[in-house]
């Protein structure tokens, strides 16, 4: 796995208890000429599930210009089912109700891998 200037995957284990691989941190994709990135490598535990997502998610605005923020997010996905459907829908919903209607400004994207038993 390479990170090229994203936010740090989180690893949501059974029970809501989350973690962070361990990846060497690049800068972002296209900034610097021929930048060479670190490859970085994790077990992903059986029943595990592994959430990327970009800053669109924590910077999701609400009507009152308060950020969602990484605690909101972390919360989220401490109380989501560790299905990966399941989980990128509880995440969406409350950032959606954290907006209550402001307008979207970034892109929010949510990719959730499970690793069965």
């Amino acid at each position: 796995m390479v990170d090229a200037g994203h936010n740090p995957a989180v690893v949501v284990s059974p029970g809501g208890r989350l973690t962070s691989p361990a990846i060497p941190k690049g800068v972002a994709l296209g900034v610097v000429e021929d930048f060479e990135f670190t490859e970085g490598r994790f077990h992903l535990a059986p029943d595990t599930t592994l959430m990327l997502y970009t800053d669109g998610a924590t910077d999701a605005r609400s009507t009152a210009e308060e950020t969602f923020g990484a605690e909101r997010l972390m919360a989220a996905l401490r109380n989501g089912d560790t299905a990966p459907a399941a989980l990128v829908s509880s995440v969406t919903a409350s950032i959606d109700a954290f907006a209550a209607g402001a307008p979207q400004e970034d892109d929010i994207t949510l990719l959730a891998i499970k690793r069965k038993a």
